[in-house]
């Protein structure tokens, strides 16, 4: 499996958007749609925010190991607590 399909297939494990994971990486959505499609090339930095994202090993990102039995339903938790401070924050402030 090669990295795009590979990206594409933690994504679509972990149930999230394009955008929610290119947010919760940092980088723009169209970057990231640019990367899982395979028209733009992966640099080490990303290769190791997307990884972490997604909780797996960068090697088996690169290598495209992620098989039927590892189980990615969800972003790292690191990220879901960002996330969730943001909501909260937001929240706050409209208030």
């Amino acid at each position: 499996m090669n990295i795009a399909k590979t990206i594409q297939e933690l994504r679509a494990r972990a149930g999230v958007s394009q955008a929610d994971a290119a947010q919760g990486i940092g980088i723009a959505r169209a970057t990231y749609a640019s990367i899982e499609t395979g028209r733009r090339s992966l640099n080490i930095e990303v290769a190791q925010q997307i990884s972490k994202y997604y909780g797996i090993k960068i090697e088996d990102l690169i290598n495209g190991d992620i098989g039927l039995d590892d189980s990615v339903h969800e972003p790292a938790v690191e990220y879901k607590q960002v996330e969730c401070h943001i909501d909260e924050i937001v929240a706050h402030d409209i208030t």
